[in-house]
């Protein structure tokens, strides 16, 4: 009958399954889809059509499996034939943990349990209560040993060899290349923060700490930077690697910073030639794996952004990009610029940048900023507006969307803000956010910068309070943006 018919399909339906998950594209790509789907889609599979094409033949065999339930168990149609059969099929899943040999066996072991169920009703004096509980007994026996079972440790893999510590658990790693430096702060209130710790790496470095992720800096520094303020410390916070930071002949990097009333800021270096030979450049990255991780090239002239980016990318890295008006001031850096953000993954922008470079007062909206973060070629481009959030051009919203900042904050000094954005944010993207939710983790690692001074951070900083940030700067509901990160 079609029962029989079905139990001895299941040997080559095995057999049919496994060929389909390993050896065909339309089988690889359910598996991502399923187990990485971020991972996924960022390969190019459409992850959403593979799940629908799999929902719909995924409800074909329960087709089958109805027709067989009613014509060849139950011989006829009725009301909630199943009798709870569900559960054990969810139970089947389970037990199987996406193998498709163990999921065989576990249909075998539940459907020997339901027979043997039905023939001692027939041939014993047992309360037929306690035969028929039996195909559920072990449906809950079955669960409780694949619970323990994915919760039995495992022994540690043995340590890779490698020039940079490994990522501590819970932690996303990215690297970030820029200058630190020393800095004078002068506000427009008269005043002024003396030897600042400071500089793109350090500021970038703070926010991906800030979004509890793990930062390798590389950078070059004179004798005089104090590296020691780098190694922060926070129950809530993640971890900076210094370990990749030369130590050169000299003095560091020096600036000052002098605000306006308006909130503009004037940047003086004390000496450019310094700057340059301090921006850390393909050689500083030797003794570095960035083979698929995303690494952060910080403000720098763009002759020297460009040597890093095309050595990074052919390390087979992500990279991630950000500019500064001081070296967008010559003729032709628009076209040089857009042929670096052409080649790269995530081009990071401030909007005084982009009105800067397009000399128009642009603003801060998706439909004002479309068509010039268009012109880049970037296929993610996430511009930076202050107090105002940022605004995300990307596959999820290629028309662009507005991501509010934390508002209601208490300012003691905002120097810093957009590097720690583009560290947080890489930071997001790196544990598998997409682009919307990485921004609103830039967007609330810069608001925690702008409450403390320097390199450190402040006191209100924890992780409930972030949270709440994150609520509140949000562009949709807490679980629209749960969905966003998984789907």
């Amino acid at each position: 009958n079609a029962r029989d018919l079905l139990v001895w399909a299941l040997i080559p339906a095995v057999i049919l399954v496994l060929w389909i998950f390993r050896r065909t594209g339309f089988g690889l790509r359910l598996k991502a889809a399923g187990e990485a789907p971020l991972a996924a889609r960022a390969a190019g599979v459409r992850v959403a059509t593979v799940r629908f094409s799999s929902i719909v033949i995924s409800g074909a065999f329960c087709g089958i499996a109805g027709s067989e339930l009613a014509v060849g168990s139950v011989h006829l149609f009725s009301e909630n034939m199943t009798a709870g059969r569900g559960i054990i099929a969810f139970a089947a899943v389970i037990f199987g943990s996406g193998r498709v040999g163990r999921t065989a066996v576990a249909c075998l072991l539940f459907g020997f349990a339901q027979a043997l169920a039905a023939l001692l009703q027939i041939n014993s004096a047992l309360p037929s209560q306690f035969v028929l509980m039996l195909p559920f007994l072990l449906t809950i026996v079955v669960i409780a040993a694949s619970d323990a079972l994915r919760r039995r440790p495992r022994n540690a893999p043995p340590p890779q060899d490698s020039t940079v510590q490994l990522v501590t658990p819970g932690t996303q790693s990215v690297i970030v290349a820029g200058h630190l430096t020393i800095d004078e702060i002068q506000h427009a209130d008269g005043t002024v923060l003396p030897a600042t710790t400071g500089g793109a790496a350090a500021y970038a470095a703070l926010g991906a700490f800030l979004a509890q992720g793990e930062v390798v800096v590389v950078a070059r520094v004179g004798h005089d930077y104090p590296l020691n303020r780098l190694r922060l410390k926070h129950t809530d916070g993640g971890r900076i690697n210094i370990d990749a930071v030369t130590v050169v002949d000299g003095r560091s990097i020096h600036n000052i910073a002098r605000y306006q009333i308006d909130g503009t800021r004037v940047f003086d270096i004390e000496s450019l030639e310094v700057l340059k030979e301090q921006t850390p450049g393909p050689a500083d990255l030797d003794n570095v794996n960035v083979a698929g991780r995303w690494v952060l090239v910080a403000a720098a002239p763009l002759p020297q952004q460009k040597r890093l980016i095309h050595a990074l990318k052919a390390d087979g890295a992500l990279v991630g990009l950000d500019t500064e008006i001081h070296y967008l001031t010559e003729p032709g850096s628009l076209e040089e610029l857009r042929q670096l953000t052409r080649s790269v993954d995530c081009f990071l922008p401030s909007l005084e940048h982009i009105r800067h470079l397009f000399g128009a007062h642009i603003a801060a909206e998706p439909g004002a900023l479309q068509s010039f973060a268009a012109s880049f070629g970037c296929a993610l481009t996430i511009v930076k507006c202050g107090h105002q959030g940022a605004v995300v051009f990307g596959p999820e919203s290629p028309t662009g969307l507005a991501v509010p900042a934390v508002p209601g904050l208490n300012v003691t000094d905002p120097t810093g803000a957009g590097d720690a954005f583009d560290g947080a944010c890489l930071i997001g993207l790196a544990r598998g956010e997409q682009a919307t939710a990485a921004t609103v983790t830039g967007c609330v690692a810069a608001s925690f910068v702008v409450q403390a001074a320097g390199i450190s951070v402040p006191a209100i900083f924890s992780a409930d309070e972030r949270t709440a940030r994150y609520r509140l700067c949000s562009p949709f509901e807490p679980a629209v943006m749960e969905r966003q990160e998984l789907v």
